[in-house]
């Protein structure tokens, strides 16, 4: 009887587990051999900009990327969205529905080849900062179930216009993507989605260097410019070329020299990083800086490593040497962006 009862109660967990796993997503990285239903679609919930009649962005292709399959192709088939039209109608237009192994991604890429502007005076192709929107976004897909990634485009937010007429488009596209969701698609590619748990919820933006991340962006307020080598720079004037700002930094254990940088908004930084450790056991360094997508990979003991990146964001930045709790021993130190 005690027996009959504790195999009872086994079971009882066994499937209660089972149920909180699927629920909550709580599944390992990858479950073999299992799929689930991926659904990716694009919006414009956001648009205000009235001189401008359509704003058409090519969308080449989709990927994810999960640490145990690495790029995974979703669809590789051309996709012209109107965002414009996309506010207009409040559609969530399709861009793929696919079967994907059950496991967790952890970032989504959108390849865009072409936007291109209408406005009163014409048609304009727009200057993009990268053709790779790459995002960092949790996109977990469950076994016999379905998960959506929205993109929200904010079209007032990405579209820029220079002071000699070009324009630019950084995205600024709000991401979130949930499992477990209810979803339907009509006739005409709408995607409707209802109930679901929300993984990812944020907003990215594009800056001038085609980073992306969460608070980049190009200034909706800022002077910009394409420069005569066809570059995006911040505060500049039209044909100007810009500063080019050169730092030569040294990393030793533990401490980075200078720990202090400053250069204006809009110039070409260019920092070269020496690991100078001395003594018996010389360590290996790095160099990243918060905020700028900007770093080195490791830099062994006499060797130096150079990055080069433009300062498009005012503010103040710490970098560090990000290797084994380097940081909090003393290498640190300070961009600041003014």
């Amino acid at each position: 009887m005690n027996n009959t009862i504790i195999a009872v109660a086994v079971i009882v967990v066994v499937v209660l587990g089972a149920f909180v796993a699927f629920q909550f997503g709580i599944f390992p990285t990858s479950v073999s051999g299992a799929t689930g239903q991926a659904v990716f679609a694009v919006t414009d919930s956001a648009a205000n900009l009235s001189s401008i009649s359509s704003i058409q962005m090519t969308i080449q292709s989709v990927e994810v990327h999960s640490t145990d399959q690495g790029w995974v192709v979703v669809s590789n088939t051309p996709k012209i969205v109107d965002l414009l039209a996309l506010n207009a109608t409040s559609s969530n237009e399709l861009l793929a529905d696919v079967q994907l192994n059950a496991t967790t991604y952890q970032q989504i890429r959108l390849n865009i080849s072409q936007v291109i502007v209408v406005d009163s005076n014409g048609t304009h192709v727009a200057k993009l900062p990268s053709g790779e929107l790459k995002i960092v976004a949790n996109l977990v897909v469950n076994p016999n179930s379905t998960s959506t990634a929205l993109f929200d485009f904010i079209a007032g937010d990405s579209l820029i216009l220079t002071g000699n007429g070009q324009y630019i488009f950084a995205p600024v596209v709000h991401v979130q993507t949930t499992k477990n969701a209810n979803v339907s698609i009509d006739s005409q590619n709408n995607v409707h989605i209802t109930g679901g748990r929300t993984d990812t919820d944020e907003q990215v933006g594009m800056d001038i260097n085609g980073n992306v991340g969460v608070n980049l962006g190009i200034p909706t307020n800022a002077n910009v410019t394409i420069d005569v080598n066809g570059n995006i720079r911040i505060g500049l004037g039209s044909g100007q070329n810009p500063t080019t700002r050169t730092f030569s930094i040294s990393e030793t254990s533990y401490s980075i020299t200078p720990n202090q940088i400053t250069v204006n908004q809009g110039d070409t930084v260019q920092i070269t990083i020496t690991n100078n450790a001395g003594g018996y056991y010389p360590s290996q360094h790095n160099f990243y800086i918060q905020g700028y997508n900007g770093g080195t990979g490791t830099i062994n003991p006499g060797q130096s490593a150079t990055i080069t990146f433009v300062a498009s964001q005012k503010g103040t930045f710490t970098f560090t040497c990000t290797i084994d709790g380097h940081a909090s021993l003393g290498m640190i130190g300070t961009l600041t962006v003014s």
